[in-house]
């Protein structure tokens, strides 16, 4: 069944070795990026806590939002958006994400940074099942499993940032 959607929605299977890799690359720091955003609060409990005068638990739970939030709506939402063409909802979702991002970034309240903890965590979700199609259609005959390996690398590497951001002198 998501065979021939795959085909007909992310358009043909590129055949150039070189878009091949660009596509690889897109879509493993995209994972990185999402991954990162995913996890970088663990690392920054405390200096968030500081900035917003918050208690880290409070913090915390930015995390724990933004997971029941992808639990929540990763169904429904890709649910309701089967139907659009991939290229479409990549892009949407990726607006969507880098919207929620920003707006974390750039906020001065616990509140909006929640909003868009929020934001990010409806995105999340979609942008996994869309990243494996990819993933699948980006895979040369005989090779899905480097190819899978690649985007993903994007994911584990986002794994090691907040350790490292909670190893910091100026985080504990």
């Amino acid at each position: 069944m998501s065979a021939p959607l795959l085909t007909d929605q992310a358009g043909p299977p590129t055949t150039s070795p070189a878009r091949r890799r660009a596509g690889l690359l897109v879509l493993a720091t995209t994972t990185f990026v999402v991954v990162t955003t995913e996890l970088l609060p663990v690392g920054l409990l405390t200096p968030i806590s500081n900035d917003f005068g918050v208690a880290r638990s409070r913090v915390g739970l930015l995390v724990t939002v933004y997971a029941f939030t992808v639990g929540l709506t990763a169904a429904p939402l890709n649910h309701w958006t089967a139907g659009w063409p991939r290229k479409r909802l990549y892009m949407t979702v990726s607006a969507v994400f880098s919207l929620g991002t920003v707006l974390s970034a750039a906020v001065e309240s616990y509140p909006i940074l929640a909003i868009g903890r929020f934001l990010c965590g409806m995105a999340h979700g979609v942008f996994w099942s869309i990243v494996a199609g990819y993933a699948a259609a980006l895979a040369t005959p005989g090779r899905s499993g480097r190819t899978t390996a690649v985007v993903f690398a994007g994911n584990s590497t986002a794994l090691v940032g907040p350790g490292v951001l909670a190893q910091t002198p100026g985080s504990k």
